[in-house]
């Protein structure tokens, strides 16, 4: 029996990665190119076509990768169990890490352009607005709150520790979007051609709407998971009611655009 629990674990285990691996690779499609440059309010020209394309290629490459490995992990860990299903959590914590990754990745990445110094001051209000810059305190915020539900709810020598886990994971994943989201803001700049420049821009506000989505909505699943073991009475609930909602916040974030700037000629 353990020898078969083995081999599924193997076949199907495996299965979400060769998948990923299958769709990471490949051009990138015209039709992909369009909405990444209608989205961001970008004009495509010769000059910053492959630096948008290579962005795409690298984000898709390692999304992918992570969130493969991450389908992999959750459905390996039920599999010992006899539960074969997607867990949807560690899919989209692997898509996450692979995100973070990838944005790590590009921080790197040397095309043969020149660097150019500026004398602007580049913020994280460069590139988002008011409100999208507001939802990773909103998170801390929250996850805060859920802290001091889970320690009001028991004796202190009696609260789950998972709890104080998924407490800890959050905190963690603000954390550590924080840093990476200000390597993103203060990277090397290419040279100073304006469609150039127009070019990273969009890329940098890409990349900050998806670090913010994707660190919010798992903040907000962990206070929820915390205080679902806080407070299991009312668990499915809020899990429902609060999972969607931290969802929809998370999509509209992940959509959301940046300040309009000013195009040059």
């Amino acid at each position: 029996m353990e020898v078969e629990t083995l081999v599924m674990t193997i076949l199907f285990g495996g299965l979400p990665l060769v998948v990923a691996a299958a769709h990471a690779y490949g051009p990138i499609s015209r039709a992909r190119l369009e909405t990444f440059a209608q989205k961001q309010r970008l004009d495509i020209t010769a000059g910053n076509g492959d630096r948008v394309i290579a962005y795409l290629a690298i984000t898709r490459r390692w999304r992918c990768a992570g969130a493969g490995l991450g389908c992999a992990i959750g459905f390996a860990w039920g599999l010992p169990e006899g539960r074969f299903q997607i867990n949807f959590l560690a899919l989209f914590a692997g898509w996450f890490v692979g995100a973070l990754v990838a944005e790590l990745t590009l921080a790197r990445v040397r095309r043969g352009t020149r660097r150019a110094a500026s004398l602007v001051v580049r913020t994280s209000a460069t590139y988002l607005v008011p409100l999208t810059r507001g939802m990773l305190p909103l998170a801390a915020i929250v996850l805060t709150a859920a802290m001091i539900v889970v320690l009001m709810r028991r004796d202190p020598q009696s609260v789950p520790a998972a709890a104080m886990a998924w407490i800890a994971f959050g905190a963690g994943v603000i954390s550590l979007v924080t840093l990476v989201r200000r390597q993103v803001v203060t990277r090397a700049r290419p040279g100073a051609e304006p469609d150039v420049l127009a070019a990273d821009d969009a890329i940098r506000t890409r990349s900050l709407h998806v670090l913010t989505s994707g660190g919010f909505v798992l903040a907000g699943i962990s206070a929820i998971a915390a205080m679902n073991l806080a407070d299991p009475g009312a668990a499915a609930i809020r899990t429902v009611f609060g999972g969607l909602l931290v969802l929809l916040c998370g999509i509209a974030i992940a959509n959301g655009r940046g300040p309009q700037r000013q195009v040059a000629p």
